[in-house]
């Protein structure tokens, strides 16, 4: 008698039904941390932002932009909002009073990050020096906080909220 084994060369619908049950446990893992990374990217993102924008400000005072007219440039943060606003003027700067300058909208952070500090940053028209306001600007999300800094000499960076200015 001639007993032949046939040898399958398919799965088994158990081994299948495995194979998709450990992708979806690995699936389901993986998406909190992921939410994580971009709750992460989106505070840092807003960070720069805000540095890019206090840079750009500066080099408005440093190459005299309006300087006919305008002694000073600076940015008036909003706390608790996602929104600042790119300002200007003459005489002695301060926040209460201040020029918006022509056409320049309103700042805005990415989505769920808001601005954790209220007040001005002032940059002087003559050197480019922090001459008034906050020396630090706090951005907040979900994921924490990140913080970016002034010094007097105008000089700006970033920190983590944890390592201060």
């Amino acid at each position: 008698m001639n007993l032949s084994v046939q040898s399958s060369k398919a799965f088994t619908l158990i081994e299948l039904l495995v194979v998709v049950s450990l992708i979806l446990i690995l699936t389901a893992a993986t998406i909190p941390n992921y939410n994580n990374y971009l709750d992460n990217q989106m505070l840092k993102q807003a960070q720069e932002a805000v540095k890019n924008d206090l840079r750009s400000v500066q080099n408005r005072a440093l190459t005299g932009t309006n300087a006919d007219t305008v002694d000073y440039w600076g940015i008036k943060f909003f706390s608790n909002t996602n929104t600042y606003r790119i300002i200007s003027g003459s005489g002695n700067p301060n926040c209460s009073t201040f020029t918006n300058t022509s056409g320049a909208p309103s700042q805005r952070l990415p989505a769920n990050t808001t601005i954790g500090t209220n007040g001005c940053v002032f940059f002087s028209t003559n050197n480019g020096d922090r001459i008034a306001g906050v020396d630090n600007i706090s951005v907040v999300s979900d994921a924490g906080s990140k913080v970016v800094c002034i010094n007097p000499a105008g000089l700006i960076y970033s920190r983590d909220s944890s390592g201060g200015c």
